[in-house]
Order: structure tokens, then C-alpha cells, then sequence
């Protein structure tokens, strides 16, 4: 394994990116302490349980990535990594994102604008990123078993939660006052219609919900207050075809209704310009719609 792994650390001297993906380590490798200058680093795929204390010496570093480990959280050390942009610990056995009883404050993280914590174990929302300080593009927590949205989340920065594939059941008032806010992804949860906050439909600045597969009839959730303002307002509709589909660089999803679509270029609500990037859709909408054109059967007319 070292013969594997020397090598690369070599490179990532001169380069500042370190790849040791793969190679069924289960902890990090101690040189790795040494690269002060690392902006990347990729420990996906092996078996790493734990992340040393002694990562917070790399304060340069920008991406990190333990996809696919056997993590359970991170250290409290984490919010030493002031430069971090981007965090991914999908597909670990997280059950708490930071050590538990650990007193941290992630203030500094005003860097982070990823953060990947999808297929794990968490039973609880990480309210440690919920700070006005951080202001994450996208949050994915989606395929964990949180069952309640804590009033923290009003202070959560993010354009983009992804809550899919969890127990949620309830969910605070406070996540209408979500200032960021512009997609929020619920299917697949176990909401029933008498907990969901219509603030959210009323008084929020969000543009997409997606809640199918949730304890509630959809003809229910069309008829509360503010559906109708949503739904018709601030969103574009192609065509009237329940249809799903992936077509690089453009994503197709159903949201409110199976009679409507909504179509979203890829990273319309990563940034603050969402102007501009609804601007982007209108110039691309004839390209797209030729593309679906070709995936439905030509009994469909668009």
C-alpha cells in the first residue's frame, strides 16, 4: 500500500490535489499532514472509520471528499478548514454530522457552498450549518432518516435542500423565512397535509417544492392557500405530459401536478442572479424542447 500511495503524494505536492480513492484504506494516511498546500483531497471509496483531529492543519484545502467510507461524523476540527468549499460524505454510516458532545462553531466556514450528506444515517437535521455565516448553495440530505425540521433552519443559507427519501414528518414555520431558499425537495417523506407550513406557499422566496410520495392526497395539497400563486407564477410549463427524464445539461422534473412540468437548467439556483438564469431558460427553450421531442413517441405533439 505505501508503494501506492507514495507516489501520489508526491504529485500532490507539486499539484495540490490528492486522489487515493479506492485503495481500501482505513484511515488517512499520516504523510498526508505534511501537504500544506493541499486544495484537494479524495478519500472515497475505502474503508476510513474516523477522520483525524490533525486535518485542521490543511488550511488549504477546498474539496473534500469520503464518498463511500464507513464514517460515522466528522471531528470538531472541521471548522478550522476556513477555505472548504466543498464537503461530500455521501454514503457513510453518519448518524451525527459533528462529533457528539463536541462544542463547535462553524462561523468560519463562510467558504462551504456544497455539502453532500445523502445516504446515511442521521435521525436529526445538522443544525451546526444553520448560520447566517454560510452561505451553501446546495444541501443534500436526502436517503436518512430525519423526521423533523427544527426551527433552526430559518437561519440556514442555502438556495437547494434536498430532504428527499427521509421520515419527515413535521417541519418548523421557520423554514419559510429561509432567505435563500429557491428549491426544496420533500418526496418521499411522511407528511401529512395538516403539518405542512403553507407559509411556505404564502410567504417564502422558494420557486420549486417537490412533495410527491408524501401521506396526502396531491388534490389536497393543489387546493391550500398560496398553490395557485406558486405553482403559476414561478414556474415555466412546457407541455401537458406526465414525463420524466435526464438529458445532460437539463433536468425534467415533476413537481406540483402530474399534468405540468418543470424544467430547470442545471445550476439555476446556485447563484443569487436567478433573473439571469431564468433569462438563460427562455434563450435555450426551443433547444430543449426539440430534445424532448425526440424521446416521445411521435403520437405526442408538443
Amino acid at each position: 500500500m505505501g508503494n501506492t500511495i507514495a507516489p501520489r503524494i508526491e504529485n500532490a505536492e507539486k499539484t495540490g490535489v490528492l486522489q487515493v480513492s479506492g485503495l481500501k484504506l482505513k484511515k488517512v494516511p499520516e504523510q498526508v499532514k505534511n501537504l500544506r498546500n493541499l486544495r484537494s483531497l479524495d478519500l472515497s471509496n475505502n474503508k476510513i472509520e474516523n477522520i483525524d483531529p490533525w486535518i485542521s492543519v490543511l488550511k488549504n484545502l477546498k474539496v473534500l471528499n469520503v464518498e463511500n467510507n464507513k464514517l460515522k461524523c466528522f471531528p470538531a476540527e472541521l471548522y478550522l478548514l476556513t477555505k472548504l468549499e466543498s464537503l461530500n460524505g455521501n454514503s457513510n454510516f453518519l448518524t451525527n454530522f459533528i462529533t457528539p458532545g463536541a462544542i463547535v462553531n462553524l462561523n468560519e466556514l463562510s467558504c462551504l457552498r456544497t455539502v453532500n450528506l445523502s445516504h446515511n444515517c442521521l435521525t436529526e437535521f445538522p443544525v451546526e450549518l444553520c448560520l447566517k455565516s454560510i452561505p451553501i448553495n446546495v444541501i443534500d440530505l436526502s436517503n436518512n432518516q430525519i423526521s423533523i425540521i427544527p426551527n433552526a433552519i430559518a437561519s440556514l443559507q442555502a438556495i437547494e435542500i434536498n430532504l428527499n427519501s427521509n421520515k419527515i414528518s413535521i417541519i418548523s414555520n421557520g423554514i419559510a423565512q429561509c432567505e435563500r431558499l429557491k428549491v426544496l425537495r420533500l418526496e418521499h417523506n411522511c407528511l401529512r397535509l395538516e403539518n405542512f407550513p403553507t407559509e411556505l406557499l404564502t410567504n417564502s422566496q422558494v420557486s420549486l417544492i417537490c412533495v410527491d410520495g408524501n401521506s396526502f392526497n396531491m388534490k389536497d395539497f393543489y387546493n391550500l392557500p398560496g398553490y395557485s400563486k406558486v405553482s403559476y407564477s414561478r414556474h415555466y410549463y412546457l407541455f401537458n405530459y406526465s414525463f420524466h427524464a435526464h438529458l445532460p445539461p437539463y433536468r425534467v422534473t415533476s413537481t406540483f401536478s402530474l399534468r405540468y412540468l418543470t424544467f430547470v437548467v442545471y445550476g439555476t439556483f446556485y447563484s443569487n442572479e436567478e433573473k439571469s438564469c431564468l433569462e438563460n431558460i427562455q434563450k435555450r427553450r426551443q433547444f430543449f424542447l426539440v430534445k424532448i421531442k425526440q424521446l416521445l413517441p411521435l403520437s405526442y405533439s408538443l
